[in-house]
């Protein structure tokens, strides 16, 4: 078990030169990004550990007392945690009341819960975490919810909650102080939706387009929750196997109408777009609309021209087909056409200031080029 060396930049700048190593030792902000991966099985329960726990101890050291940005990850452990002996581990956690952003990934053979009393700290006698800022959690399904329990009460500050899925959320965690919150929502979450609209101070939420079901409740009446503060929006699209359009797509769920910022996101080749509950969503909403972004989505260019015509307010537009193919992709001749001013009397977008793409599919890559460079008061961005 070793740090992640390119996690931990002050590593490599303290080691070009003696000159750079003076200067990185003045900064403690540069030492206060820590990252540790737990590789381990039952063969090497990791009983040498003093070089890593000497490492570890210089960092926490030239950090002074500056807020820590902590990973841990031990997503790739196999042992159980009594048989875990990690000085340099434990000796991180220790070191809670400085976390300023902490993320944790595990398989499961981890529970946090049960790291603090592996690192001599009880759960009884665990305090706040007073400089907790942002929080993600990365765990399986099943252990989410005791994860979260652990933060419940004592994270006054936090303002970014990450989750990779969403439990049923204990009443008192504070979603209502979160500026950000990104999730993959099931059912249960959206039984649970009314805490966004009691929000005051979320600003963005990044969630995952399709709404798992998990068989639990009955969801297609409950009607669209309102969070009038959420200002920025990004919907992920995900690849699975046997996946037709989502019928629960969570435009399904939200009404945003101070919405300014939508990003529409894919990892994945050729993932559709729920095109008609996004344009009843948009609708619905009734937000003004200065920035969209479209990135790897399947999206064909008479959606992507109906969608630009309900937001006159636009001003900024990314396109990008990258993970797209060519019949899937919205940048045509068409689409160009449309966005030059000269073609029409009224301005397809009459706003728009600054267009981003990339495409890499698409036919007749020289035309296009000679036209996006024409669109004239555009500015366009390769």
């Amino acid at each position: 078990m070793e740090p992640n060396a390119s996690d931990i930049p002050a590593l490599a700048l303290s080691s070009v030169c003696s000159r750079w190593r003076r200067v990185a030792l003045a900064l403690p902000s540069i030492w206060a990004r820590i990252s540790l991966k737990v590789e381990c099985d039952e063969d090497d329960p990791l009983q040498q550990n003093i070089q890593l726990l000497e490492n570890f101890s210089n960092l926490l050291t030239h950090s002074q007392q500056w807020p820590l940005s902590v990973t841990i990850d031990m997503s790739e452990a196999s042992v159980e945690i009594t048989d875990l002996e990690c000085s340099a581990l434990f000796a991180l956690v220790r070191e809670y009341p400085r976390w300023k952003d902490f993320s944790f990934y595990s398989n499961g053979w981890f529970l946090l819960q049960e790291l603090f009393p592996a690192s001599g700290i009880s759960l009884e006698t665990l305090g706040e975490f007073p400089k907790l800022i942002e929080l993600a959690l990365y765990v399986p399904d099943d252990t989410t919810e005791e994860e979260v329990d652990v933060f419940v009460h004592r994270v006054l500050n936090l303002r970014v909650f990450k989750l990779q899925d969403i439990p049923e959320m204990p009443s008192a965690f504070p979603l209502a102080q979160l500026l950000h919150f990104k999730l993959d929502p099931d059912d249960m979450f959206i039984k649970q939706t009314g805490e966004l609209s009691e929000s005051t101070s979320l600003i963005s939420l990044d969630v995952n387009d399709s709404v798992k079901d998990l068989g639990e409740i009955d969801i297609s009446s409950i009607s669209p929750i309102t969070s009038s503060t959420i200002e920025v929006l990004t919907v992920r699209h995900e690849f699975r196997p046997g996946m037709a359009l989502p019928m629960r797509s969570i435009f399904r769920f939200l009404t945003c109408p101070s919405l300014n910022t939508l990003y529409l996101d894919s990892s994945s080749s050729n993932v559709p777009v729920n095109f008609e509950q996004l344009m009843v969503f948009l609708r619905r909403s009734s937000f003004r609309l200065t920035t969209l972004s479209i990135k790897s989505l399947s999206l064909s260019d008479s959606d992507l021209l109906s969608l630009l015509a309900c937001i006159p307010t636009l001003l900024n537009l990314t396109l990008s087909d990258t993970h797209t193919s060519c019949a899937n992709s919205p940048i045509t001749l068409r689409l160009i056409d449309s966005l030059h001013a000269y073609k029409q009397s009224v301005p397809l977008v009459p706003r728009l200031k600054h267009l981003y793409r990339t495409w890499e599919h698409c036919r007749s890559k020289t035309k296009q080029s000679w036209r996006w460079s024409s669109l004239g008061g555009l500015q366009v961005i390769p």
